[in-house]
């Protein structure tokens, strides 16, 4: 399955898991564009739910923070760091015990093409095995004990070796980035993007409705929608149009009405 739609297949989980306590989601067979190998129509919505006499679709929509413009986007450099992550642990794994869990902090900048990352997750796993603790040991690497490994764009490398794992070692790399809440021009915007293709929703279905998604496990989705976003009324030609918190865990039927 593709990477994008893996992602909305687990903001649509969410949502069904969520909706209970705010909508009742009709109990279909759903079919959900282009997996499984099936090939959606052009122009119909992300999901389909079918049930005797209707067709409910569902249009999913990620909504990301405001950017800068004098440099690539925040989620772009995430992804970048999750391609190293990703690599580096596959390598890892390719090679063999010793099993260790390893946090990377990234500096500011991250490699722009597929060979550096992969030139720097090599690196950065040939440096866990060379600097590898004693069992059950922590290490943490610096810029200065990188010597002899290609690094860049790495703060530190921290290491804590577990033999007992039953498990893969897992990479990650933590994060941390503001909280963005002035919520009503960005739903609105988003909204009206889906908005504009509407009317070819509904020739595949006989209800739509909007699914509004923040990540906002990742920086460039900490989006919590504040209690002037929840009161306002959005226009919206969606039969219901809800926002996702997929980080915390939150469920909102958003008010809307047509436009005039």
């Amino acid at each position: 399955m593709p990477t994008e739609k893996k992602t909305e297949s687990f903001h649509f989980k969410s949502f069904r898991w969520l909706a209970p306590s705010v909508v009742v989601v009709p109990d279909g067979p759903v079919k959900h564009s282009d997996t499984f190998g099936e090939r959606a129509p052009d122009g119909a919505p992300d999901f389909l739910i079918s049930t005797p006499g209707h067709v409910l679709g569902i249009e999913h929509r990620e909504v990301l923070k405001p950017h800068k413009t004098d440099g690539p986007p925040e989620r772009a450099y995430e992804r970048y760091q999750d391609e190293i992550l990703s690599m580096g642990q596959e390598l890892a794994e390719l090679r063999g015990p010793p099993r260790a869990d390893v946090t990377v902090l990234f500096g500011t900048t991250v490699p722009t093409t597929r060979a550096k990352r992969l030139a720097l997750a090599r690196a950065l796993e040939q440096l866990v095995r060379d600097r590898m603790p004693e069992d059950r040991g922590h290490v943490r690497l610096e810029y200065g004990d990188f010597r002899g490994h290609p690094i860049n764009s790495v703060d530190s490398v921290h290491i804590h070796r577990e033999e007992r794992l039953t498990r893969s070692g897992r990479w990650v790399a933590p994060r941390a980035g503001f909280v963005w809440r002035d919520c009503v021009p960005l739903l609105q915007s988003a909204i009206d993007d889906k908005a504009a293709k509407y009317n070819s929703y509904l020739k595949y279905c006989d209800e739509c409705w909007l699914l509004i998604v923040a990540d906002s496990f990742k920086p460039s989705a900490k989006i919590h929608a504040d209690d002037k976003a929840l009161a306002h009324a959005f226009t919206s030609p969606f039969a219901k149009t809800f926002f996702l918190d997929f980080g915390l865990g939150e469920l909102h039927q958003l008010k809307t009405g047509s436009s005039p």
